[in-house]
């Protein structure tokens, strides 16, 4: 049988079978909770509806990047597997993009160059008159097929990562280490994954699924410790924004001070909002809205001349707030009521 007539041939229950594989070095690999793993690869569908853009950034969160299908067993396990987690899935982006490409030039979102001769097309596919990145049809005979798609149209996504050996640490950047270096006081991972959470430091990865959580400067209200170096990543439901309300904030002046950044599960992946410090008014105290589901606060003290510190929290879900003198894209929900005067942030 040749190679186009395997591409059109609906799976069989062998082929299902076949997924099943093991390394042959007869090692065994793990996931992450919440994900699947196949070989030496994980896999994770989410439902969550988002833009091609915005579902790698998800992925990339999570140590991975949207998925890439290159043979035909990969594109009907992962077109199954979709259809497993939720079989109202009609189409799902995977990580093949034409955006920015001539020619029959392709690119998976991690980079790495393809073609378009390679794929599991529909008739008359590809073409970019109707977009630039890749949907696979999950509702149709089980073929899986692909077709362009506009990136900004939101639909779920699957993600991809590499697996552990067993008894290894999944690093946020996707890295794996051996257990034993978790919490050893080194950042064996590059991105500090590995040492955040350990007893008796100032550090912890905070998930908020619904109403809010607290944080503050240890001590607060009393005052904290000198050399205090704490880090709190905050994370949010896929596919919603995170909303951080400051209540108080008193800190040694451009000395002790609370730095901000959004969008990623670390420091490295992040973007830098802005640094507060000093005593601040209730009513000049910010609110700051991430633009996905992560935000990460750090404070950092000298050695002399403390204060009684921060307290903020952290909601997520659907919220509204009235405040003056911000402006905010309509990315964002935000509605310009004047000239910059006021703004009504929604979040979704």
């Amino acid at each position: 049988m040749n190679e186009c007539s395997l591409l059109l041939q609906a799976p069989s229950y062998t082929d299902v079978f076949r997924f099943n594989w093991k390394p042959p070095t007869g090692e065994t690999y793990e996931c992450p909770a919440g994900w699947k793993a196949r070989g030496v690869t994980c896999y994770k569908v989410y439902r969550e509806r988002l833009s091609w853009p915005d579902a790698k950034v998800v992925c990339k969160n999570y140590g991975g990047q949207l998925v890439k299908v290159e043979e035909l067993n990969t594109n009907i396990y992962i077109g199954s597997e979709v259809g497993l987690a939720d079989r109202s899935i009609g189409h799902y982006w995977i990580g093949f993009t034409r955006e920015g490409a001539t020619g029959n030039v392709g690119h998976w979102s991690d980079g790495t160059e393809t073609d378009t001769v390679i794929g599991h097309w529909m008739a008359n596919q590809p073409d970019d008159n109707s977009g630039k990145c890749v949907k696979v049809n999950n509702a149709t005979d089980q073929l899986y097929e692909w077709s362009m798609h506009w990136c900004s149209d939101k639909l779920p996504f699957v993600c991809q990562r590499q697996a552990c050996l067993q008894g290894e640490f999944p690093c946020s950047n996707g890295k794996c280490i051996k257990g034993a270096w978790r919490h050893d006081g080194e950042d064996d991972c590059g991105d500090m994954s590995d040492e955040v959470g350990k007893v008796g430091s100032c550090t912890s990865h905070m998930t908020i699924q619904s109403g809010d959580k607290t944080i503050s400067s240890p001590n607060h209200p009393k005052k904290y410790n000198n050399l205090t170096n704490c880090l709190w990543i905050l994370e949010g439901p896929v596919g919603k924004k995170l909303q951080l309300d400051f209540k108080t904030m008193h800190t040694q002046k451009n000395i002790d001070i609370v730095d901000i950044y959004q969008g990623g599960s670390t420091l490295a992946t992040s973007d830098y909002v802005t640094s507060l410090s000093g005593l601040m008014p209730h009513e000049d105290l910010p609110t700051y809205i991430s633009p996905n589901n992560f935000m990460i606060v750090r404070f950092t003290s000298d050695k002399s001349d403390e204060r009684s510190g921060f307290q903020a929290t952290i909601t997520t879900g659907k919220t509204c707030l009235i405040r003056r003198d911000v402006f905010i894209s309509f990315s964002l929900c935000c509605c310009k009521v004047g000239w910059f005067s006021s703004c009504i942030i929604c979040i979704y």
